[in-house]
């Protein structure tokens, strides 16, 4: 018998000094815990020099002999040569009389270290288990003196042998059962042994004995070919088993919604044959668990920070919500397609706020409308009618939450206060007081009217620099520049709000649609990250419309549109009237409702209503999209509407409020 055969399936680290104080032996755990190989540990070099303890629980030399019975676990700060350091659990204990007789050596003490860092970085973790531990050092006295009886009072030594051989399996099966953890052994046939920690049953919600391994994991078809594929390598043993353990799976999700992590270590016999393999599952749960909610106050914080930079951007679009979802309580005389796009303008807005759960029900319902008939209204109106102030409850949860922070958001009385300077205000005094007809007072009156209704357009579209990132990380693309040019521009943002909100269709487009990943971009030398350009400018109508215009450009330098898709799928779709129009005339038909060169419908893209619903928002302005592309270098969509040269209907209500 040798320490290996004993302490090697333990997954706690284990240390075995002589009274000198030199290390004699250390189990795999220890060797990774202390950073050095067994056969470093095994080569008699002192145990300050390979670990610092401090505060140092443990006295050498001459004290050491003093030590007759197991410490108590003392919580000590680790520090190893190589700058690692952390908390461990240490207990000290001479080694048992029999297993001094069975190895061969004299005095010799074990200390057992448990690694205890990550439980003080998540606090009370694991905190019930200090107090198992206190009752496994109980069963551990007890095993030794029930083994130090065995020694001396069995008289046949065939019996003596047999009862310390069953007394240590005890003492295994109690080490095992204390850990916490889901210790089993399966064979070369996949079959598990019938020793197994109490855990098992508790974390696997089976008995493991005689079962097979895959069963016990209760893997999927998929999962299961692949975990016998993996073992049966094991067991050819071609390749050392440590390089065959990453290879392996490392985690299960259990029905139970239990995490485990799944570690391996090889059996092998006295002739180095390997006769099984160790599992040894550790609950993950509360790790998950920490980490899920660490995650989620991350991005409640980015949340936050991007409402603060663009606070009356997320106004905007929260009258816009309440006012779309009102009005899917009285669904009756709107056309699907409108609904459609109304619920998906919503759902891109929302997604571009990192308002996850309303994109989530506003994604499930367009899945409800975009599978119903007309002939079938009855009953969708009815699931309109329901849904409508649903969403609405979660949309105002959402903004109860944010409230806690900012206190109250969509104050409408904000955006009808401004700040215009004394010297503007005296200037338009002199100007009223010198006009010398009504043309003149007009033209003053519209120039008072543009400060106080238009604003600079930028500050509307800011926080899409981070929503498209976002975006594109979760596509695996890079979205590297996200530039607005002519943001100072001044608009009337109110009466162009629809418009502008229907434009995140097409920022959204071009990441999912344009911008390539970046070993693509790599190939096509281009800069592995994307570049998407939003730009405004105003400019004067041509030949007999002197009024003012506003042209918005969305460009990216992605991968294009290739025409052929398009004639392909307006083929599909029973669109002949496209199949001998010009390519330039053929891409125009993105703008066609329900078209989509998507092949499946999920939280992005797929509807085909993004581009239709900008250009209908388009026409209700009097205006006009188009789109440009060139494969393989990127795509342009332009947008032209006139501005308003009357008062609009926000005008005359906050006219009517004041």
């Amino acid at each position: 018998m040798s320490y290996q055969l004993i302490y090697d399936c333990v997954q706690e680290p284990i240390v075995v000094v002589d009274q000198d104080g030199l290390v004699r032996y250390g189990n795999h755990a220890a060797s990774l815990l202390l950073d050095v190989t067994q056969k470093r540990l095994a080569s008699g070099r002192p145990l300050d020099s390979i670990v610092d303890l401090n505060p140092n629980p443990l006295s050498f030399g001459s004290g050491l002999s003093a030590v007759k019975e197991e410490t108590k676990i003392t919580e000590v700060l680790f520090k190893l040569p190589n700058g690692q350091s952390g908390w461990v659990q240490v207990a000290l204990q001479p080694q048992p009389e029999f297993l001094t007789r069975e190895v061969g050596f004299g005095d010799r003490w074990i200390i057992s270290m448990r690694d205890v860092t990550l439980e003080r970085t998540l606090h009370s973790k694991y905190r019930g288990e200090l107090d198992q531990k206190e009752s496994v050092i109980s069963d551990l006295r007890e095993a030794r003196t029930k083994l130090e009886e065995y020694s001396h009072g069995l008289e046949a030594k065939v019996q003596e042998r047999t009862s310390e051989l069953s007394e240590l399996n005890r003492l295994f099966k109690t080490i095992l059962d204390s850990l916490g953890q889901g210790i089993l052994v399966f064979d070369v046939n996949g079959k598990c042994l019938k020793v197994y920690s109490k855990a098992c049953e508790s974390l696997f919600n089976v008995k493991p004995a005689e079962l097979m391994i895959e069963e016990v994991l209760a893997l999927k078809d998929k999962e299961k070919n692949n975990f016998a594929n993996w073992r049966a390598a094991v067991f050819e043993d071609r390749l050392d088993f440590e390089d065959m353990v990453p290879l392996g799976l490392k985690s299960l999700d259990t029905a139970a919604d239990l995490t485990l992590s799944l570690d391996y270590a090889a059996m092998r016999d006295e002739n180095g044959v390997l006769r099984g393999v160790v599992v040894a599952a550790t609950d993950r749960t509360r790790e998950r668990q920490a980490l899920k909610r660490v995650e989620e106050e991350r991005l409640f914080v980015e949340k936050i920070l991007r409402l603060a930079k663009n606070r009356n951007a997320f106004r905007m679009f929260l009258r816009e919500a309440r006012t779309r979802f009102r009005g899917l309580s009285s669904p009756a005389g709107k056309a699907l397609d409108e609904i459609l796009r109304e619920i998906h303008t919503i759902k891109g807005g929302a997604a571009s706020f990192s308002l996850k759960t309303l994109a989530t029900a506003c994604h499930d319902l367009e899945d409800l409308v975009a599978a119903t008939k007309e002939t079938h209204r009855d009953a969708l109106n009815k699931a309109l009618t329901e849904r409508g102030p649903t969403l609405l409850k979660i949309l105002d949860e959402e903004v109860h939450r944010l409230s806690q922070v900012f206190g109250t958001i969509d104050d409408d009385s904000v955006d009808r206060t401004i700040e215009v300077s004394l010297a503007t205000i005296l200037g338009w005094s002199l100007d009223l007081l010198s006009v010398r007809d009504l043309s003149d007072a007009h033209a003053i009156g519209e120039v008072i009217r543009r400060v106080a209704m238009e604003k600079p357009i930028a500050p509307t579209f800011e926080h899409f620099a981070v929503s498209l990132k976002d975006l594109a990380k979760r596509e695996g693309k890079v979205v590297e520049n996200f530039l607005i040019e002519g943001g100072n521009l001044r608009a009337p943002i109110e009466h162009f709000h629809s418009l502008f909100s229907s434009l995140v269709h097409a920022l959204r487009n071009s990441v999912y649609h344009g911008i390539e990943s970046p070993e693509e971009r790599k190939r096509l030398k281009k800069h592995e990250g994307g570049t998407i350009i939003l730009r405004f400018s105003r400019y004067e109508g041509i030949e007999d419309d002197n009024r003012p215009w506003l042209r918005i450009d969305i460009s990216d330098d992605g991968r294009g549109i290739d025409p052929e898709m398009i004639r392909k799928k307006l083929k599909q779709m029973g669109r002949g009237e496209f199949q001998s129009v010009s390519e330039s005339e053929l891409i125009q038909a993105v703008f066609i409702d329900q078209f989509s060169t998507n092949d499946k419908v999920d939280t992005i893209a797929g509807r085909g209503v993004g581009l239709s619903a900008i250009e209908i928002e388009a026409n209700l302005l009097g205006g006009e999209a188009s789109i440009k592309s060139t494969k393989g270098q990127g795509t342009v969509l332009t947008v032209r509407v006139p501005f308003p040269t009357a008062w609009s209907e926000y005008e005359r209500k906050i006219l009517g409020a004041a």
